[in-house]
């Protein structure tokens, strides 16, 4: 009975067969990505393709489009999984606040004593190559040591 239309921002991530999925912001010609977006469910193989919506003048395989569609890609719908994970890294930086011989205090990393216990396990590094630990947040106010 006919497409199902619908406008969507997606998010682009490598098409990998583990469990993670790198997130993608930029990609080369001829690369093979995954678009995600929250959608009306379809089931899979359907055909899916994408359109970018023109504003203004364009050109395009030398005709001039004005306000219209733009053929962006083509593809196929791989599954409708609500559990895949898309990891995307994110580089923290804070000052530090207070240095001893072996401890430091940092700030302006995070805000709130919560978000410190989370990436209480993750190992922190300098720009200068040394490395450690969090060990505990200090107030309220986001600084840690």
């Amino acid at each position: 009975c006919g497409g199902r239309w619908f406008s969507a921002s997606p998010i682009y991530s490598q098409h990998t067969m583990g469990d993670k999925r790198k997130f993608e912001r930029f990609f080369k010609l001829g690369d093979t990505v995954v678009a995600s977006v929250f959608a009306p469910i379809q089931f899979p193989p359907a055909p899916v393709i994408m359109f970018k919506q023109c504003s203004g003048m364009s050109l395009s395989n030398a005709s001039v489009t004005v306000g219209s569609l733009t053929l962006i890609a083509t593809g196929s719908l791989i599954s409708a999984d609500p559990d895949r994970v898309i990891v995307k890294r994110v580089v923290l930086s804070g000052h530090p606040f207070k240095v001893n011989r072996r401890h430091a205090v940092v700030r302006y990393m995070f805000f709130e004593p919560d978000d410190i216990r989370w990436f209480k396990p993750v190992e922190l590094r300098t720009k200068w190559g040394r490395r450690g630990h969090i060990t505990e947040p200090l107030g309220t106010h986001g600084h840690m040591k």
